[in-house]
C-alpha cells in the first residue's frame, strides 16, 4: 500500500512538473529590478521580501507565482544583484535576479558628507 501510495505521487509530481514547465521557463532568467530608500552605505532602510518578489514576478510573467514558492534565505536588506529560486515543484526550481538600485535620501547624503567632511577637518588639526 506504502509503493502504491509513493508511485501515485511520483506521478502526480511528473504531471505537474510538466504542466510547470513553460511557467518555469518563463521565470528562469527573470531580472526583476527594485528601487527602495537607502542609506549611503548600501543598506536598506526597509527590506525586500519574499512577497515583494512574487508580486513583481507575478506580472513579469502573468502568472500568480506564491510568495510561499520564493526561496530566500533572509529578507533582502542590501543593494545589488541577488540569486533568488523559485520553487513550483519537485525539481522545477527556476532562478531569478533580483537588482536592488538604492534611492539615497538628499537630507541623509548632506548629513554623511557634512560628517565625512567634519571627521577629515578633524584629521588634518590632529596632524597640524
Amino acid at each position: 500500500v506504502v509503493a502504491t501510495n509513493d508511485a501515485v505521487k511520483q506521478r502526480k509530481i511528473v504531471r505537474q512538473e510538466q504542466e510547470l514547465q513553460g511557467l518555469a521557463d518563463r521565470i528562469n532568467g527573470q531580472k526583476l529590478v527594485f528601487e527602495a530608500r537607502a542609506g549611503s552605505n548600501g543598506r536598506l532602510f526597509g527590506s525586500i521580501t519574499n512577497g515583494d518578489i512574487a508580486e513583481k514576478l507575478s506580472a513579469a510573467v502573468g502568472s500568480e507565482i506564491d510568495r510561499r514558492k520564493i526561496v530566500i534565505d533572509e529578507a533582502i536588506r542590501t543593494t545589488g544583484d541577488h540569486a533568488v529560486t523559485v520553487n513550483l515543484i519537485g525539481k522545477l526550481r527556476p532562478q531569478v535576479t533580483v537588482t536592488v538600485n538604492g534611492i539615497v535620501d538628499e537630507e541623509e547624503a548632506d548629513a554623511a558628507t557634512l560628517e565625512l567632511v567634519a571627521d577629515e577637518q578633524d584629521e588634518l588639526s590632529a596632524e597640524a
